[in-house]
């Protein structure tokens, strides 16, 4: 075949398959306006796509079970332990958070815990409050949060450093210290990885003690008092 010819039909060929892939994407975009999704995160709801926005996030609001919104600020100066899950998993998550329950309670007593649905739609603040009730999760100390999908995938990328999908998650927890900075991830059904976690915080709430409250407090000094008295430091 003469070669200008075969040059010819292979620019044509090319050119026509380009128009068509554009074609198609216009059509998949203008059929599906969610494939673009606000706050800077592209998710295709066909494929499931998940691409992280260029900024990564520090901070973040959630949903608690109580239906109070919760702000990952609470979370400053605290050692935490932080995982996700959702309440119709029969098996994984159910032995995640019972792992969590049987924590020694001086552990708990030392760490805010914090519990993430990837399964927003069906994890509303009143399924969660009835989830967390069959692990007597106190309220102060074991929040359960939800929140739009997205959002908690951004999460686990950007915060905890591992992928979340709907239902889909990893098992292990992930501790924090109280600078928010990852100190391990540790496999909830491994006894010897969930002990050296509690040696850790340990470790942790050794070396940042929190001050003593009664130190913090103003103390009046009574009118009477001799010069000497209102003297007196308090200890620092």
């Amino acid at each position: 075949m003469n070669r200008p010819i075969v040059v010819f039909w292979c620019s044509f060929l090319l050119l026509v398959t380009s128009a068509y892939s554009g074609w198609a994407l216009y059509r998949y975009t203008k059929a599906d306006p969610s494939n673009l999704k606000s706050g800077g995160l592209l998710y295709s709801e066909k494929d499931d796509e998940f691409k992280p926005s260029k900024d990564p996030i520090t901070t973040f609001t959630l949903t608690e079970r109580s239906g109070e919104p919760f702000e990952s600020s609470k979370l400053n100066g605290k050692i935490w332990i932080g995982s996700f899950f959702f309440s119709s998993c029969p098996s994984s998550c159910f032995r995640m958070n019972m792992a969590i329950a049987n924590l020694p309670q001086e552990i708990k007593n030392q760490v805010q815990i914090v519990s993430i649905s990837c399964d927003p739609d069906n994890d509303t603040p009143e399924v969660l409050a009835d989830y967390a009730n069959r692990f007597q999760a106190d309220p102060e100390k074991w929040v359960f949060l939800t929140g739009k999908l997205n959002l908690v995938r951004q999460i686990g990328n950007d915060i905890f450093g591992t992928a979340v999908q709907k239902q889909t998650h990893a098992e292990k927890l992930t501790l924090f210290d109280r600078n928010g900075e990852i100190k391990g991830r540790f496999l909830s059904t491994d006894p010897a990885q969930m002990n050296n976690m509690v040696e850790l915080i340990n470790n942790l709430s050794a070396q940042n003690p929190p001050r003593n409250s009664e130190i913090d407090e103003a103390v009046e000094v009574p009118a009477d008092s001799t010069s000497e008295d209102s003297d007196k430091r308090l200890p620092i």
